[in-house]
């Protein structure tokens, strides 16, 4: 089972039982870091905000954040690819930023994604 139907069974018990947008944001906030332990707290704290802003945008659902959980362990829905080329370098960015925190195969796993579709500058 990937870990975003899991991610998205906390997200929507969140959504119906968590008042407020702002409360809503920080139990999701809370649940999402702790989907993605694998990644250092700062970076997951990033990655959570760049998602959650795209939710709260309208230009995406929910279900980044249950992509972005799969892609931490190494789950990545590749037939599909529901990520965008804007949301690959954000993650490359991050990378760089994070590197020297996180795991060799973790990092090679996002990086081979990123060059893959030609997005490594």
């Amino acid at each position: 089972m990937y870990r975003s139907a899991s991610f998205a069974r906390t997200l929507s018990q969140l959504k119906k039982t968590t008042p407020g947008s702002e409360a809503l944001e920080a139990a999701a906030r809370e649940a999402f870091e702790a989907a993605c332990t694998p990644l250092p707290v700062p970076m997951r704290d990033e990655l959570f905000a760049y998602a959650w802003d795209l939710m709260v945008s309208g230009e995406r659902d929910e279900e980044v954040l249950g992509t972005l959980v799969d892609l931490v362990w190494e789950d990545y829905d590749d037939r599909n690819d529901p990520l965008e080329s804007d949301d690959w370098l954000f993650l490359g960015d991050l990378i760089d930023a994070y590197a020297a925190d996180m795991d060799v195969p973790r990092i090679q796993y996002i990086m081979e994604r990123i060059v893959a579709r030609g997005l490594l500058s």
